[in-house]
């Protein structure tokens, strides 16, 4: 199958008062087209900042140091800032953790969905308002009229996230980018949206990157698995292979670390886990 993402020997550092910290080293995968990859790992393990890579939306402080990141043939790396504004929200999108943030407080849901295919397909305000309905009424939005003319903060959590997503999906991306999406959501939300993910990934064909530090949720919507630990990829595969034979000490550790039902021992840190 032919990869629609090639990230090969990938290095990013972030100045600091206390010098150079680098949080990518030597990162190089690939992803199919429709595939789901999901990478894991834990808090400052560099799995955001693969995201932001990918998109050239890195803060100021980020230096790529080395590497290239293929997408669609062209090594965005090389691209100007002029392409990648024409690249990002068209054939690249990202879903952000939190969707309240996300979101601009002061501009009503209808027009921030709509001003995607206005900027990028050119589409007048009627027209981009009445797609903006439409993918409000594929993410499952109940009332969508309504949801239009409300404003961020009138919305719950997981009606936000879906609004979000709309932004996102609306244009049929060619990659979606979704940096821990349902971490804000409760139990039943992140099913939904899981599971709505998943639908638009049939419907539309698009590829993702899903951002965890969370492995059942890597195991249910996956189809491969990235493991990060402190900027280093120590193992990539098929999502069953790696929860059946996981071949890392520090997955295994992660794997070991999930609290199980009827559990009441002490829970080892991963360290513990790890050096054993």
């Amino acid at each position: 199958m032919e990869d629609i993402l090639k990230v090969n020997n990938l290095t990013i550092s972030y100045r600091t008062l206390r010098g150079k910290v680098k949080a990518v080293e030597n990162v190089s995968f690939n992803l199919g087209k429709g595939k789901i990859l999901a990478v894991v790992g834990e808090t400052g393990s560099g799995k955001t900042t693969i995201g932001l890579a990918i998109l050239r939306i890195l803060p100021p402080n980020a230096v790529i140091e080395k590497g290239e990141i293929w997408f669609n043939g062209k090594n965005i790396l090389d691209l100007d800032e002029d392409a990648m504004r024409r690249i990002r929200g068209k054939e690249i999108s990202i879903i952000f953790q939190e969707p309240k943030i996300t979101l601009n407080p002061v501009i009503k849901i209808g027009e921030q969905i709509a001003e995607v295919p206005i900027e990028h397909l050119g589409l007048d305000k009627k027209e981009a308002y009445r797609l903006a309905r439409k993918m409000l009424e594929r993410t499952g939005v109940p009332d969508p009229d309504r949801v239009m003319k409300s404003y961020p903060h009138e919305l719950s959590g997981g009606m936000a996230q879906r609004v979000v997503i709309s932004i996102a999906m609306i244009l049929r991306p060619k990659l979606l980018v979704a940096d821990e999406p349902t971490s804000a959501l409760d139990v039943s939300v992140q099913a939904q949206v899981l599971d709505l993910i998943q639908e638009l990934v049939r419907e539309t064909g698009t590829s993702v990157i899903f951002i965890t530090h969370d492995l059942s949720l890597a195991a249910e919507i996956a189809d491969e698995i990235l493991v990060m630990y402190y900027g280093k990829v120590v193992e990539c595969g098929d999502v069953f292979e790696i929860f059946k034979t996981p071949k890392h000490p520090y997955t295994r550790a992660l794997l070991n670390a999930i609290p199980r039902i009827g559990f009441r021992g002490r829970l080892k840190s991963l360290e513990e886990m790890i050096n054993e």
